[in-house]
């Protein structure tokens, strides 16, 4: 994926603005020709990706927010985190095939800087910090790796521990599992924090806005050893000047998300929102994802949620959602196909709770 412009071009006189289009035009862009489409213009001239693909989007608010940000820039810069950047990754690189292979996952895992702790007394401050790690990991039923902070090319330090090392490759599957469902605006965010600073656990935190920009910030800059509560000789200004410049790219790229990740589906809204007495999530209708089998205890469990929404006033159950609000969907659940998953489910209404119950009970399959 090219990140960079052949040569710099000086903006700080132009005319920048946002146009409508229409597919007819530009042929070559990968949209729906339903949608009304956009492009920003700098001096009339259609703006470019380094590729020469036309900045072409459905969304109007975020080439405004493109157009503002060009507006107080004198160079058109393709090399640091901006919307212009992102952009161009995302037309670029993501929408013309990013091929995801496991193996570069591993070795990028391998050597993320947030995997990895200091071998000195420093490892029980510096886990204070990546203790949101710790947690996350600990969510899945994985263990922070403690890498070394060495490069590691090859799985050699990972052979030694067969308990680590199949602890390491679980935080892979899942990692590489999350990576094959982003949208195209996450994965662009993801590939660039990747690129940019070498880590797939923070590129995977923040797509999902489990951190926010200044925890993103706290967490890297403690993994590569800038942190002046852990480390003494760690010079202040320059850390000061660094927590804001990498802030500022994690607040670009929250910024992205935002302007450019679909509306949210009726499905989504309610996850966003939270459980209450009336919504309840859960990860799975038979499998255990703990034991890696099925197990009733799980049946028992959503059969449970449903039947007290019956004896009072209804509800929502999202299954296919874990605690957290992660949509995990019906996959994990391990049924041969959709039919078969809804087929399980009404016969447990009938033979655990009554068939005389069904017509009280709307069933609608919204995650895959």
């Amino acid at each position: 994926m090219k990140q960079g412009l052949q040569k710099k071009i000086n903006i700080s006189k132009s005319d920048i603005y946002v146009e409508e289009v229409t597919l007819d035009i530009f042929k070559e862009v990968n949209r729906n020709s339903s949608e009304e489409l956009y492009m920003v213009t700098i001096d009339r001239k259609v703006l470019r990706t380094p590729e020469g693909q036309p900045i072409v989007h459905e969304n109007y608010n975020a080439l405004r927010e493109l157009v503002a940000e060009l507006e107080f820039c004198d160079i058109l810069d393709v090399h640091k985190i901006s919307l212009y950047n992102l952009f161009c990754t995302q037309i670029d690189g993501v929408l013309s095939g990013v091929n995801i292979k496991r193996e570069n996952i591993f070795y990028a895992l391998l050597n993320d800087p947030v995997l990895r702790t200091c071998a000195g007394p420093e490892v029980i401050e510096q886990m204070k910090y990546l203790n949101i790690i710790e947690e996350y990991l600990n969510g899945y039923s994985l263990n922070y790796p403690h890498l070394p902070q060495v490069q590691l090319e090859d799985r050699s330090w990972l052979s030694t521990d067969k308990e680590i090392e199949a602890n390491f490759e679980r935080i892979v599957d899942h990692i590489y599992s999350l990576l094959l469902e982003l949208d195209e605006t996450k994965l662009t965010v993801f590939v660039t924090i990747d690129n940019v600073f070498g880590s797939p656990v923070l590129g995977t935190l923040l797509t999902s806005k489990r951190i926010s920009p200044q925890e993103f910030t706290v967490l890297y800059m403690t993994a590569i050893c800038i942190n002046s509560k852990v480390f003494s000789d760690v010079n202040r200004k320059e850390e000061k000047e660094m927590q804001q410049a990498i802030k500022h790219n994690a607040e670009c790229m929250v910024q992205f998300l935002n302007l450019t990740t679909p509306r949210l589906t009726e499905i989504e809204d309610l996850i966003k929102n939270g459980e209450s007495f009336q919504l309840e999530f859960k990860s799975t209708l038979r499998w255990n994802l703990h034991t890696n089998c099925e197990d009733q205890k799980m049946e028992h469990s959503v059969l449970k949620s449903i039947v007290a929404f019956l004896n009072t006033d209804g509800g929502t159950l999202l299954v296919g959602v874990d605690d957290k609000g992660e949509p995990l969907g019906i996959k994990a659940d391990k049924f041969p196909n959709e039919d078969k998953y809804l087929l399980h489910f009404t016969n447990l209404i009938n033979s655990r709770i009554g068939k005389e119950y069904i017509n009280n009970i709307v069933t609608n399959q919204y995650l895959n």
